[in-house]
């Protein structure tokens, strides 16, 4: 399986409260294996220019030596994805070396509150102490294990909060945390899919996550320039800022508002290079919430989309059918949930046509396993920093 350059930045702990793209200077914005990162004006992406900089964004970690490690090969690792609905973490055993995953021992995802705030900051705390001592509990006995954490877009909306979160998280746990700014969990998500996908193409394919926060689209251009067009609109966040047009039944002011968020981050220039891709073969990889969408529209339709695509035309037909029938037999379809369920998914089914009519796309590869994406882009970056 082809590689794609990964991402060696040395991070600042928080990001918060810096440029929009998470760095304190706008001109450079850290390494990648031997390639620099600085901000593109006309696009606001990456732009990639040689670089010899080694700096590491996950060191050693308190405790390890290199020589120690290097000898063994195999490591242990405790990879964990802290997203705003919830935390993913996977257990594997991988060869540095060799960069491949040995054996994949546990994996668990839990959900939290959507917002962090003060309420919520210790029964947080308690979740993440718990896991890591599960973690050690089963996985660690006789074995170390290495606990690497990323961190996204609830904690950098969370301001202070997210930061004593993350301060704690370092003083009582083993685990190393970097929040991270889109761009980086662009990134990840798109090494994560390598792992996952055998014949991705990093060359032609295009990753698409949609969280809970936020919505990362990631590519290389046509001059291989790596681009992530980040954008403020993950499934809860977007339900949270038009759940009132929502209920009034303000179906086309709702499009409008994601349209319109998306149009100030994707350029004409993203919409013809993923076009360009497209036509020469390249996939969508639709990850995260996407997932759940596919899922839904298959529950809804009766349409095998998980694997298959999750094309534009059907999900207009599901908004349609959930809009025209019974709440509750759509309810009865899907499953009865959490609080808000029903207005998650439509508004999630929403956010996908709207998407699709602004790039321009007609349909993306639903991943069923992809909520792990980003904790399976960790291990691929500690593979190959390593």
């Amino acid at each position: 399986m082809k590689f794609v350059a990964f991402l060696r930045v040395g991070l600042p702990l928080f990001l918060i409260g810096f440029s929009p793209l998470g760095y304190a200077d706008e001109k450079t914005a850290g390494c990648i294996s031997g390639v620099e990162i600085h901000k593109m004006s006309e696009v606001g992406g990456p732009v990639c220019v040689g670089c010899d900089e080694d700096s590491l964004g996950y060191g050693e970690g308190e405790g390890y030596s290199s020589k120690e490690h290097k000898a063994e090969n195999i490591w242990r690792v405790a990879a964990y994805d802290f997203g705003s609905g919830g935390v993913r973490v996977v257990v594997s055993d991988i060869d540095v070396e060799k960069d491949y995953v040995v054996k994949e021992l546990y994996k668990k995802r839990e959900m939290w509150d959507f917002d962090l705030h003060e309420e919520n900051y210790h029964e947080r705390l308690s979740l993440i102490q718990r896991l890591e001592r599960e973690i050690e509990f089963e996985h660690g006995r006789g074995k170390i294990v290495r606990h690497h954490a990323v961190a996204t877009a609830g904690f950098r909306q969370a301001g202070e909060v997210g930061e004593l979160l993350a301060e704690e998280i370092d003083k009582t746990t083993r685990i190393d945390l970097k929040i991270i700014d889109q761009d980086i969990e662009g990134l990840l998500a798109f090494h994560g899919i390598g792992l996952e996908v055998d014949d991705f193409n990093p060359d032609k394919d295009i990753v698409w996550d949609v969280g809970g926060g936020s919505m990362q689209i990631s590519y290389y251009d046509e001059a291989g320039i790596f681009r992530v067009v980040g954008v403020r609109l993950g499934g809860k966040f977007f339900l949270k800022i038009v759940k009132e047009l929502l209920i009034e039944g303000k179906l086309s002011d709702v499009e409008s508002v994601g349209a319109k968020l998306l149009r100030e981050k994707v350029t004409e220039k993203d919409v013809k290079s993923i076009k360009n891709k497209i036509a020469e073969g390249g996939k969508i990889y639709g990850v995260g919430a996407l997932v759940k969408t596919s899922k839904n529209l298959q529950k809804l339709l009766g349409t095998d989309t998980v694997g298959h695509g999750l094309r534009k035309k059907p999900v207009e037909v599901a908004i349609y059918y959930m809009l025209s029938v019974d709440e509750d037999k759509v309810q009865d379809l899907l499953g009865r949930g959490r609080e808000d369920g029903y207005l998650l998914s439509l508004v999630l089914f929403v956010l996908a046509k709207t998407s699709m009519e602004v790039l321009e796309i007609d349909e993306v590869q639903a991943l069923q396993d992809s909520f792990f994406i980003n904790a399976r882009g960790v291990l691929a970056k500690l593979m190959q920093d390593n």
